[in-house]
């Protein structure tokens, strides 16, 4: 009994120990055949058509990137077996802009350099939405952190953790600029008249002219305690060569902050220190080193107050439309379809942006949003069933203009208008982006059809005579013919524009427009067409406005110098372009809108739809329509003199004397919709797989073999 029993352990022991042997040889022959079906080799990599200003990829980015829903592919295609992917380009932040730093600073890579890149695919069905995440490691073994210069360097991607077969020795050369910059401190050349200083700009002891006016001017009267942002002061006047400040009061200091110079490291003055005489007047200015710091070495620890002073009344600007949702505000134009009076959003147009500031092209500007109460009578009178535009004037509440009276000069505001624009939806003349456009040029084809209610039929003209190409860099606002340019080629039924700048195409884009005198019963101007450059993928977007009588915007007869890349010589273009007679509306500012107070009511005028009710989308209808996605001074006076004790670190003492001087007076990316999708993961179909049936018949056999042999000896017994 004990022999039996010892065979029974000995024969189940045997099949478990056979089991074990086999399934461990299929184990070690799914991995053989796994590893030699993966690609973990890297490869250098360059930007491709790509740019970005999103900043620095520290964190996975989780926005849905604008596409033009051409050549898309689908995340989990990707897993598709046999499929080798190429790379079709890249987004991290300084792929379109250089990485400036200061010359001799310490430079720690880990916080500075960008060590995370989108990497975008390409395969059989396009470019694939979602891109790879894969870390870089940059070669810095050839910048010369202590010497003035720009350094191209090179960065290797880790592609161990990437799923999918890509063809990484073909891939473009990952790199980007590093521009070492000596830096310097905004300095300034003081003049004085009277009580009025003027501060000329200087930089590393030359003058200097800022441009683009952005910066934030700080002062104290209490020697330093404490400090306001006084920008909009009305005391203050900047130039792009120098400032102006009146009053000054003893114990004043001043500093600019803020500085984006762009290309320049330099972010805070020096500071400027007045001295005021018994009798109120200026009688020596020094200059105090910062060091670029806010404060300098003295006054970086006082109390600063960042809120803005204002002391009104300002002049009015311009009005927009008030919906807080639009980036960049767009102008008052109420839209709608013959016999559809319903279709305003009137909540959108009875509370307007009211832009104020020193001057249209001064240091600073601002909004307030404002209930607007529209001519009553201009409205009653407007013909619903008549396609065309009709201007309705409007003006503030009385009880409005007192209250901000402090702030806006209602007496000498611009004339406050809103167009309303009837439009037809039969016999619309379109441009359509043509599928012969090549991808990643600098080349658009545009073909011309007539939209009806039933059918998009084609448009052929006769007569190229009776055709003008427009084209605006700015929405619409400001719109240059083309038709004689040696980049554009007008044919009977479509229009293609070349060399286009990147510099427009990564911005607000060019947007193209064909004003037609031959067909009567089709729109005499086309809906415009905007194509701009999609950051991440390098393909162009397009989005077309398609509003009632689209003639609007400032017209000139030859289009500005630098508006195309030069072909063959380049056009002859008119720098000063003729203005048309007529009175435009001015270029928006480009500011981003605040969200508007709570207590700012939408009053419709009376007896009009007050659409949409209560809760208003954030979108009005207006707006859809406007972008439609189809793939939508003082006069200088000298001092008497001017003495600079010590140079550089040290401070340098102006002594002026009052003289008699004379004051002078003297905004892309088409508001978009993102949304968030969920991301999809991309699988591989691994080889192991291949085997999960054969290890489970292994081992169900193993234990079917002992059960069967441990019977058998029983049954011998």
């Amino acid at each position: 009994m004990r022999i039996h029993r010892i065979a029974v352990y000995a024969m189940m022991a045997a099949t478990v120990l056979f089991s074990a042997v086999a399934g461990t040889f299929v184990s070690a022959l799914a991995d053989s055949y796994e590893g030699k079906n993966t690609i973990v080799t890297g490869n250098p990599a360059t930007p491709g058509n790509a740019s970005s200003d999103t900043g620095t990829a520290s964190e996975p980015e989780t926005e849905n990137r604008g596409s033009t829903g051409q050549n898309q592919a689908t995340p989990g295609n990707a897993a598709s077996g046999g499929i080798i992917y190429t790379v079709s380009s890249y987004d991290f932040w300084y792929l379109s802009q250089p990485l400036l730093v200061k010359m001799g600073a310490e430079f720690n890579p880990d916080a500075e350099l960008p060590l995370w890149i989108d990497v975008y695919l390409e395969g059989p069905d396009g470019i694939l939405e979602d891109p790879l995440w894969l870390y870089a490691d940059w070669d810095l073994s050839g910048v010369d952190f202590n010497r003035e210069g720009e350094y191209r360097v090179t960065g290797i991607l880790d592609t161990a953790s990437c799923e999918v077969s890509v063809d990484w020795d073909h891939a473009p050369l990952l790199s980007f600029i590093i521009k070492i910059d000596r830096g310097g401190t905004l300095s300034f050349t003081p003049e004085t008249d009277g009580n009025i200083l003027k501060l000329s700009y200087i930089m590393n002891g030359e003058s200097y002219t800022i441009s683009d006016l952005n910066y934030e001017l700080y002062e104290s009267r209490d020697g330093g305690a404490n400090w306001r942002n006084i920008t909009r002061d009305n005391r203050v006047w900047a130039e792009e060569d120098h400032l102006t400040v009146s009053n000054l009061e003893e114990n004043s200091l001043f500093q600019v902050t803020d500085l984006r110079l762009g290309g320049v490291l330099s972010y805070h003055s020096d500071i400027v220190k007045a001295d005021i005489g018994i009798d109120g007047l200026i009688e020596t200015v020094s200059i105090i080193p910062s060091g670029g710091e806010m404060g300098g070495k003295d006054w970086g620890n006082s109390n600063w107050d960042d809120e803005p002073f204002e002391n009104g009344p300002y002049q009015i600007l311009d009005y927009r439309i008030g919906n807080p949702y639009v980036y960049d505000p767009l102008p008052l134009i109420a839209r709608a379809s013959i016999g559809c009076p319903e279709d305003i959003a009137w909540v959108f147009f009875n509370t307007i942006s009211v832009f104020y500031g020193d001057r249209p092209n001064g240091l600073w500007k601002a909004k307030k949003l404002i209930p607007v109460e529209w001519n009553q009578e201009e409205l009653n009178a407007i013909d619903w069933n008549r396609k065309g535009d009709t201007i309705i004037h409007g003006d503030f509440f009385d009880e409005i203009k007192k209250d901000y009276g402090y702030l806006l000069k209602f007496e000498t505001m611009p004339e406050l208008t809103l167009t309303i624009s009837i439009y037809s939806e039969n016999r619309d003349f379109v441009l359509s982006p043509s599928e012969d456009t090549p991808e990643k040029t600098e080349q658009v084809t545009l073909n011309f059809f007539s939209i009806t209610d039933e059918d998009r039929i084609p448009l052929e003209f006769d007569d190229l005579t009776g055709l003008t190409v427009w084209c605006s860099t700015d929405w619409g606002e400001n719109w240059y013919d083309i038709t004689t340019s040696s980049n554009t080629s007008l044919r009977n039924d479509s229009l293609s524009v070349s060399c286009l700048k990147d510099t427009y195409l990564d911005h607000m884009g060019y947007s193209f427009q064909i004003e037609q005198t031959e067909a009567s019963d089709l729109e005499r101007y086309s809906a415009y067409v905007t194509v701009s450059r999609n950051a991440a993928t390098g393909l162009f977007e397009y989005s077309a406005d398609i509003g009632g009588d689209r003639g609007g915007g400032k017209r000139f007869e030859k289009p500005p110098e630098g508006l195309f890349d030069k072909k063959d010589g380049g056009d002859i273009p008119d720098s000063n372009p003729t203005e048309p007679p007529t009175e435009v509306p001015t270029v928006p500012p480009t500011e981003k809108p605040t969200v508007p107070p709570t207590n700012a009511p939408a009053v419709p005028p009376n007896g009009t739809p007050t659409y949409p009710p209560a809760e208003a989308p954030a979108v009005p209808p207006a707006e859809k329509s406007s972008s439609e996605s189809i793939s939508d001074k003082p006069v200088n006076a000298p001092a008497d003199t001017v003495k600079q004790t010590v140079p550089g670190k040290t401070d340098q003492t102006y002594a002026v004397g009052p003289e008699t001087r004379s004051a002078s007076d003297k905004a892309d990316e088409s508001p978009s919709d993102t949304g968030q999708n969920e991301t999809d993961e991309i699988h591989t179909a691994s080889p192991r797989s291949l085997f999960s049936p054969l290890r489970l018949l292994v081992g169900i056999s193993a234990v079917s073999g002992g059960a069967f042999a441990g019977l058998y000896m029983i049954r011998k017994r």
